[in-house]
């Protein structure tokens, strides 16, 4: 598990859902319960970890995935079955009023969601991922959201390889 700051740990703790006591309750992107004070243990029924919304697989510099846009507070076991997907995961526990359960759900990012999140990465990496996947994208976040996507993947790409070369005939 990494090794993250108390600070960051708030940080993915506030993008959970609040409940009736939010400082130890919240409830992760899957609905299932998450404890603050069972960070990291594998065996509560509460256990959470912090988990990167666009897997770090995805990024061709692997410090642009520390952004705290891109971090969340997810439940163990769901941040186990999310593994490295994207956009599509697959969650197995959800809540059922009070207590955690067992359940197998596949879900999306939200499209406005994920927009405001793209906005925030500049990783060329993870839009070669959504070039070589734009049909299955456009499936989900229609043709318009996912052509700008491309178009900021073409400017990174530019200047990615522009300074490359550049760098390559001083």
């Amino acid at each position: 598990m990494n090794s993250y700051s108390e600070q960051q740990k708030k940080d993915a703790w506030s993008k959970a859902q609040p409940s009736v006591d939010p400082g130890q309750w919240r409830i992760d992107a899957n609905g299932a319960w998450i404890k603050y004070d069972e960070y990291g243990n594998d065996k509560s029924p509460y256990g959470w970890t912090i988990d990167h919304i666009i897997p770090k697989k995805l990024f061709k510099n692997e410090s642009n995935a520390e952004i705290p846009e891109n971090r969340w507070a997810l439940h163990k076991k769901n941040n186990e079955s999310k593994a490295g997907y994207f956009p599509k995961f697959k969650f197995v526990v959800t809540r059922d009023d009070t207590k955690n359960i067992s359940t197998e759900i596949e879900k999306y990012l939200g499209k406005d969601f994920l927009d405001g999140l793209l906005k925030k990465v500049n990783d060329l990496g993870v839009f070669e991922y959504i070039n070589e996947h734009k049909e299955e994208f456009i499936n989900i976040y229609g043709e318009e959201l996912v052509k700008k996507w491309i178009e900021k993947y073409r400017s990174l790409y530019y200047d990615y390889h522009g300074k490359k070369l550049f760098s390559q005939c001083v």
